[in-house]
């Protein structure tokens, strides 16, 4: 079973049926035809965001939801080199890029399109826009034109899929996502250790957004009850406890 794509390989498991329920959640909390725009954060590393994120596009995606998973985790850059390496094992491919600079477009009908077979049924792989395709679009002097690189793809794609997930690093060091975070329409915070989360840790790292304004979707506790078992719980109120 490979984390990354556990929806597909164990659709009826605990962290499926959990995962759904997020799913759900989120959705409740967009209006049925717009258009969202979602990141995936940690407040530290090695908290599971990755994991949630591409099992999160794995269930739009085969639901028959148009999505789109972009790595913005320009340090770990995990997405990108899982789909730069063995994409299609993971059900997971690069985004195609037209000809014409910084412009992106869904397949071309003309170009195969590769699926794997899954209980039967063929199912489609989730594009991913990687770092290297966004650094690619950056201005060369700017030492940091990742950034409006990645907002200028993020506008140019939203017309494009219903669902777009934003995997990003852990905001506690990261100056990055908490800039990110401004172009989002709304985050999901995972929290995976929860023996190394305190509340003034949280506070602290909470602190660093300062005045910006992120819209916050919920937590996801993301937690392990055993080698072979993963548990995920979507709170809401516990963000709500954390921010005051």
């Amino acid at each position: 079973m490979l984390p990354l794509r556990s929806v597909l390989d164990m659709p009826y498991s605990r962290f499926s049926e959990a995962l759904r329920g997020v799913k759900n959640s989120v959705d409740s909390a967009f209006p049925a035809n717009a258009t969202a725009v979602i990141g995936v954060t940690s407040v530290g590393p090695g908290e599971g965001k990755t994991t949630i994120a591409a099992n999160l596009a794995q269930l739009y995606m085969n639901e028959g939801t148009s999505v789109l998973l972009v790595d913005a985790d320009f340090v770990g850059s995990r997405l990108s080199r899982v789909t730069t390496e063995d994409g299609a094992g993971f059900g997971m491919e690069s985004l195609r890029i037209l000809g014409i600079a910084g412009q992106y477009s869904r397949r071309r009908s003309e170009a195969p399109q590769h699926v794997e077979e899954f209980d039967g049924k063929a199912v489609r792989c989730v594009p991913v826009l990687t770092v290297d395709q966004t650094r690619k679009a950056a201005v060369a002097h700017q030492r940091y034109g990742h950034l409006p690189a990645l907002k200028s793809e993020l506008e140019l794609l939203r017309p494009r899929y219903k669902v777009i997930i934003v995997d990003m690093s852990g905001f506690e060091d990261s100056a990055d996502t908490r800039v990110i975070c401004t172009y989002l329409d709304g985050i999901v915070v995972v929290l995976g250790q929860s023996d190394k989360m305190t509340v003034e840790r949280l506070g602290e790292a909470l602190a660093t957004f300062g005045k910006s304004r992120v819209a916050l979707l919920g937590v996801i506790s993301n937690r392990s009850d055993g080698p072979r078992r993963t548990n995920i719980r979507w709170d809401r109120k516990q963000w709500r406890k954390f921010r005051k």
